[in-house]
């Protein structure tokens, strides 16, 4: 199965100008959220506190079989950490990462060109166009159908809320998809106890992630 941060990824990219649809800070910030969620799904990431005090942690650091992710556990280190500082310490240090595990799997292809023939640019070339579509569906079901969302889609959808992206990746009423976004970010509750667990995770990152996305974290976080 394709991590959190694969599907986020291919769910941003514009499969007819093969551009993201969001912009790189942007961009970083969810691919760290993904991880970050992802680790928690697999019961590799757990949270304490409540409110701001909320610090994350690797509750258990053995291999989860996804390069990426345990990538992101050794990056985390045995910190605890808030989940802003987390966000930021996954940034800018996994997103290549997951484009090339992409491309490993033929989802995508990677497409070198230059704009005016001088300034190198990078286009991506949706090769799996069923699995893209698969995933924008899944997300339309919830947005315009008010189809409840499983735990997957839940976060995916909380994250493209948390960088102003729903809109951009289902057509339809751009108000009503954000609104729509905005009441699964809220916390709509995914069943379990593992995944109650997720879902405390799950509010204080994408949280993390919406505030460094906006510049409103304390502080300016680095890039």
């Amino acid at each position: 199965m394709a991590t959190l941060a694969e599907d986020l990824v291919l769910l941003l990219i514009d499969p007819h100008a093969g551009r993201i649809v969001v912009d790189t800070t942007a961009l970083d910030r969810a691919v760290a959220g993904a991880l970050l969620l992802d680790l928690a799904l697999r019961e590799r990431l757990a949270a304490e506190g409540t409110g701001r005090r909320v610090q994350l942690y690797v509750s258990n650091a053995m291999p989860s079989g996804e390069p990426v992710l345990d990538a992101a556990m050794d990056v985390l280190g045995d910190s605890r950490l808030r989940a802003v500082r987390a966000v930021e310490r996954l940034t800018n240090r996994t997103r290549d990462a997951v484009f090339d595990r992409l491309e490993a799997r033929g989802v995508v292809r990677r497409v070198r060109a230059r704009i005016l023939g001088v300034f190198p640019s990078i286009r991506w070339q949706v090769l799996d166009a069923a699995a893209h579509r698969h995933l924008r569906a899944g997300v339309a079901a919830v947005l315009l159908d008010r189809q409840p969302p499983d735990v997957r889609l839940a976060c995916l959808i909380s994250l493209l809320h948390a960088v102003r992206a729903a809109d951009r990746v289902v057509e339809g009423p751009a108000r009503m998809i954000r609104r729509r976004a905005g009441e699964v970010a809220d916390g709509e509750r995914i069943g379990s106890a593992v995944r109650s667990a997720v879902d405390g995770v799950r509010n204080v990152v994408v949280m993390a992630a919406f505030s460094a996305a906006t510049g409103t974290a304390s502080g300016q976080l680095s890039t």
